[in-house]
């Protein structure tokens, strides 16, 4: 018997550790990149710590009232901090609110568990209140944060727990996790590949639209460096017609131009002669037309200009205006032909 988990295994040993030595910390932190298996590690951590029924001491059965219950978040004594909605921060009333239910014995299980994901959305008000259970521990709480790096939490904060900064996992690892997935093998190996390591982002391009919706970012790639000043300017206008709302468009152009900062790497590997494979292994043809035409200098300036523009974007600028400024600026490939 073993964690669920795809990858991160050093990390599982070392809690499973904690759990059978007696020695599980009052806070952990878990860092590491968007979907690479923080909040899944938190969890299973909860349920490793609270399995009453586990044939294997440190490791979670899955099956018992205890285990499932954590696992669709129900469970008594598991205390999810996450924004509200419509906000975009969590506020220092929602933490004050924890501590109080932190406070109480635990209901049923040996420990509270308090897993707060995404914990530097929270205001700078909150990251303090939060310090006082911090420094204060209870030994029947433990809490659990994830953020994407330690450097944008408070270091008090960092300071206070057990950091375990999560690795990308190696997309054989993916790949043969993700065999049982609905999907053909082409599909399976293409969503491994955009994943860049992490299995959460993988398993979401199986479900859905997620992948079809990926190569249509890139369909427009090739469209936008294909056209005019002019037409790229039409292009993008229709293009941020169809979503509505501030907060769709952000997040559209978000998510159009993160695709896109791939495909320029994938453009600058293939200019710097690496043997790696490329991403966006599909279109390697459209990839040598394109790494052909322009000078080394040209690609890195626009992998500059679009994670600056991602920065901007996360600022709240206008992401029409963004993408606008962004697409005029593209290099001409007028001899690309992307086969469909």
């Amino acid at each position: 018997m073993t964690w669920d988990l795809i990858g991160h295994q050093w990390a599982a040993n070392i809690l499973q550790q904690h759990i059978l030595s007696g020695s599980v910390r009052h806070a952990y932190l878990f860092t590491g990149p968007e979907h690479v298996g923080k909040h899944r590690l938190a969890l299973q951590f909860a349920q490793a710590i609270n399995c009453r029924e586990t044939s294997v001491p440190g490791v979670p059965c899955g099956q018992c009232r205890s285990c499932t219950l954590i696992q669709s978040y129900r469970h008594p004594d598991l205390h999810v901090l996450e924004k509200e909605e419509g906000r975009t921060t969590v506020r220092i009333e929602q933490v004050r609110a924890l501590q109080y239910s932190l406070s109480l014995a635990p209901y049923e299980a040996e420990r509270r568990i308090a897993l707060l994901p995404d914990f530097h959305e929270a205001t700078y008000h909150a990251w303090n209140a939060l310090l006082k259970t911090l420094e204060e521990p209870s030994d029947r709480v433990v809490l659990l944060l994830t953020s994407p790096s330690t450097d944008l939490l408070l270091p008090t904060i960092v300071s206070r727990c057990e950091v375990l900064s999560l690795r990308q996992v190696a997309p054989s690892v993916i790949e043969k996790a993700l065999a049982h997935h609905e999907g053909d093998a082409a599909e399976i190996q293409s969503a491994t590949r955009l994943a860049i390591g992490c299995p959460g982002l993988a398993i979401s391009y199986l479900e859905g639209e997620a992948l079809q919706q990926q190569y249509g970012y890139r369909d427009d790639f090739f469209e936008w460096l294909q056209a005019g000043t002019a037409e790229r300017l039409r292009k993008a206008e229709t293009w941020m017609n169809w979503r509505a709302g501030f907060p769709q468009r952000q997040s559209q152009v978000k998510a159009l131009l993160e695709a896109w900062v791939v495909l320029w790497r994938d453009i600058l590997q293939q200019k710097l002669r690496q043997t790696a494979a490329p991403i966006h292994l599909e279109v390697l043809p459209e990839l040598q037309i394109i790494t052909a035409a322009l000078e080394t200098t040209q690609v890195l300036d626009q992998i500059t200009r679009i994670e600056q523009a991602l920065e901007e974007l996360l600022a709240n600028a206008d992401p029409r205006l963004l993408l606008e400024n962004l697409v005029a600026g593209f290099p001409a490939i007028p001899i690309l032909s992307h086969s469909e």
